[in-house]
């Protein structure tokens, strides 16, 4: 096993249309994190401003200089204050952190045995960052990329989407997609506990801050509210399209689902569609920002904030030459 990499890259601060880029000390207030794929071209790691979008630092993936087109699986750490990326699926197995604070990047954790990364999430309050690979599973120190548990692959795990994997904040679970349900395994061993059946191939899941309840959007154009303790649906909520992600905040009480048509955003307490976002395009990755409680969405062509209270989108970066294939939040 090759050692995590101590050595950091410098990311230099851009230059916008004329202007000159935040100073790196205002990274960390107000940023996202997103990723970049020119057609062709390697992927890039991204950060910019979460209320102009103005891009502060970008730095290439390392390993991605074939082009690389696989999607791009982002997680935060609020402990550590990193953002955690992969290119997901065959033929990559770099994990790298960005530190949006400073604009460093860093190969932070090699798969061992020329392993493949298909899934991250994050657990222990973020002091754990769990990697499943293709051959096996991974747990490793979210502070300083070494590894501190190796089992095996988790059963059902595919390389096809952003959040299929989630890890319980009160109890050592993983949760993946299986087939007509999903899986539970141990955080502490990755073996397999057992399995639960509900509707039709999870796309991606979401735990509540408690513990008690999974959120899946479901190849079936549901989603669904299941209590973990009872292994029961308390809720499903119709969607009337195949979703491409979800993602939960719990401060707001909403869930986020993208669609092909935008973002559905249900509340988790009245189990109900709330609203709807439309306009702009296929939304494929989200994610919350955990300071203002906007919504991140990913459409390809660009990078687009959701107000939570007017549900007004803002479109924050836009090309015409690179797909926004990842969005991470910030802490």
């Amino acid at each position: 096993m090759r050692n995590p990499t101590s050595a950091c890259l410098t990311l230099a601060a851009l230059v916008l249309t004329g202007t000159s880029a935040t100073p790196a000390a205002a990274a960390h207030a107000g940023a996202v994190a997103f990723a970049l794929q020119p057609a062709g071209g390697p992927t890039t790691l991204a950060i910019a401003n979460a209320g102009t979008g103005q891009e502060l630092f970008e730095q290439q993936m390392p390993g991605s200089q074939n082009g690389d087109t696989n999607l791009t699986v982002m997680v935060a750490s609020s402990l550590t204050k990193l953002v955690y990326a992969t290119l997901e699926g065959v033929g990559y197995g770099e994990v790298v952190a960005i530190d949006p604070r400073t604009g460093n990047a860093s190969n932070f954790f090699t798969l061992p045995n020329g392993d493949s990364a298909w899934q991250l999430a994050l657990g222990d309050k973020g002091a754990t960052l769990y990697v499943v690979g293709g051959a096996n599973s991974y747990a490793v120190n979210a502070a300083t990329g070494a590894l501190e548990k190796t089992g095996p692959s988790i059963e059902g795990v595919p390389p096809l989407g952003y959040h299929e994997l989630a890890a319980s904040p009160t109890q050592p679970l993983l949760f993946t997609a299986f087939g007509s349900g999903y899986t539970v395994s141990s955080a502490k061993t990755f073996h397999y506990l057992y399995q639960v059946q509900v509707g039709v191939q999870p796309i991606a899941f979401a735990v509540s801050p408690n513990g008690k309840f999974l959120y899946t959007a479901q190849y079936d154009e549901n989603a669904y509210i299941i209590d973990i303790a009872n292994q029961r649906v308390r809720h499903t909520i119709p969607l009337g399209t195949v979703p491409n992600d979800l993602v939960a905040d719990a401060a707001t009480d909403r869930l986020y689902v993208a669609t092909p048509f935008g973002v559905t955003v249900i509340s988790t307490k009245s189990a109900a569609i709330v609203g709807y976002v439309s306009g702009i395009g296929t939304a494929a990755n989200l994610a919350v920002d955990p300071a203002t409680h906007a919504c991140f969405a990913a459409t390809g062509s660009g990078l687009w904030s959701i107000d939570p209270q007017t549900l007004a989108a803002t479109q924050l970066y836009t090309s015409a030459s690179e797909t926004v294939q990842g969005v991470s939040q910030t802490y």
